[in-house]
């Protein structure tokens, strides 16, 4: 966001306020794909206006819970404590970096540095979790223990985008969809 820098804390006011300020679309739909945080975010708050809960205490309940993911979480506040919560280190020069750091690149090129969002807002990222609760969010993807759409459902999740636009996409309903070799 243009006056931010990375380390601010971003609230959801703030980036709904920026998406209804955009004036018009990148490019016409079905035209091509790109990635975009916004539809998360907006998915995030059609789930808060359709259920009356924050997309953190809907995932808790309807996903977490049922699936047995003790240790996830929806972090809507930069501040929020998280228990045994490891930190991600990168050696990208002004990643997440305070801007009085950036003066301290110069003389250490390649260092590490905390990377840290202030986000408060969640959808497309704010999500936390651990291995062991990973690995059953990925069995609920061949079992399908929390949807009504049995095998079907999702197969559809994991279904390409390339159907519906005019390119290859490799990019399924939040999923990236190939083969590891």
């Amino acid at each position: 966001m243009m006056g931010c820098h990375e380390s601010d804390a971003v609230t959801k006011e703030q980036v709904y306020d920026l998406l209804l300020n955009q004036t018009s679309l990148s490019f016409a739909p079905g035209a091509k794909w790109e990635y975009s945080d916004s539809n998360y975010f907006l998915l995030a708050m059609v789930v808060e206006r359709v259920t009356g809960k924050t997309l953190g205490n809907y995932a808790r309940e309807a996903i977490f819970a049922p699936l047995g993911m003790a240790h996830s979480l929806f972090r809507e506040s930069h501040s929020d404590v998280i228990p045994n919560r490891a930190l991600s280190y990168v050696r990208h020069p002004v990643a997440f970096r305070s801007p009085s750091t950036y003066r301290q690149a110069a003389r250490s090129p390649g260092a590490y540095h905390t990377l840290i969002s202030n986000y408060e807002h969640v959808g497309a990222e704010g999500l936390y979790t651990t291995l062991e609760d990973l690995a059953k969010w990925a069995r609920n993807l061949t079992d399908n223990r929390l949807g009504q759409g049995g095998p079907a459902l999702i197969e559809r999740v994991l279904t390409p985008g390339q159907q519906r636009v005019s390119e290859e996409v490799g990019y399924g309903f939040g999923i990236n969809v190939g083969t590891h070799i």
